[in-house]
């Protein structure tokens, strides 16, 4: 319990959240880390938090923007999955406010650049700015969030260019540690670091809101990097994610990460 009060304290403290004018609202199903979260960041805060039905956002996504506008958040959270959708569709759109909103988490899955951008584009005509967009970085072992930007630095990205073939790929910038986390780069082996310029590492976290252990196994030192799993490198506009230790596919010499043949395949 310490460690999830200390987490939404973290968050709360970098959403500059204040009871007195935000209001959260949020669809996610509350047996998900992000989406319990953001319910007791609610309770936490008290700030008045609206909570829509999963179910009701499957069948039609675009009441998302409905509920936006009807409550006047300011707060909200969604994977990037719902931000595509929106934003792919948008022109079916019409009559809703998102002036107020003012912190959109994007987490629990990789970012898609392009199609938050498209997001944005559509959304600026019903008065949302872009600077709302929250890419960040969380997982359960850290209670949820280990790293989100401040408020107001919108979709912020590094460009990577691939010399053999002229293309570029955007990665997302995901925010510095919340208060209370922290997170380094660990070394790995050279053939996983295909990133032209870049230092890539596993991504390894500490700190007050972690776990104690998995069930089961012997509980953890509160001092010790915990290994994500996850590789990384870091810029000015803090941590960018770019896959996974053991999920790396090497073709032709060349390393590639699943998320990038994902991303065109669909």
């Amino acid at each position: 319990a310490e460690a999830v009060l200390n987490n939404l304290s973290g968050l709360l403290q970098r959403t500059s959240t204040d009871s007195s004018v935000d209001v959260g609202l949020t669809w996610l199903p509350l047996y998900h880390d992000m989406g319990l979260s953001f319910l007791l960041s609610g309770a936490l805060s008290g700030c008045e938090t609206w909570l829509a039905p999963t179910g009701a956002f499957s069948a039609s996504p675009f009441r998302w923007l409905n509920w936006l506008s009807e409550s006047r958040a300011t707060l909200t959270a969604a994977p990037n999955f719902a931000y595509n959708v929106l934003g792919k569709y948008a022109r079916r759109i019409s009559d809703i406010d998102l002036g107020a909103l003012r912190f959109a988490l994007n987490g629990g899955e990789p970012i898609d650049c392009d199609g938050l951008a498209l997001f944005l584009t559509e959304m600026a005509r019903f008065g949302l700015d872009p600077g709302a967009a929250a890419p960040s970085y969380g997982l359960a072992e850290s209670t949820c969030a280990v790293t989100a930007p401040v408020p107001g630095s919108g979709l912020r990205y590094d460009e990577i260019r691939d010399d053999a073939t002229g293309s570029v790929r955007k990665q997302a910038t995901l925010g510095h540690p919340v208060p209370g986390m922290e997170l380094r780069l660990a070394p790995i082996d050279h053939e996983q670091s295909d990133i032209p310029g870049r230092d890539v590492g596993q991504i390894e976290i500490r700190g007050s809101s972690m776990m104690s252990g998995y069930l089961g196994e012997a509980p953890l030192d509160p001092q010790t990097w915990f290994p994500t799993g996850d590789l990384g490198y870091l810029t000015d506009d803090g941590l960018v994610v770019c896959g996974r230790v053991k999920e790396l596919i090497t073709v032709a010499g060349r390393n590639v990460f699943p998320t990038e043949v994902e991303r065109v395949a669909a």
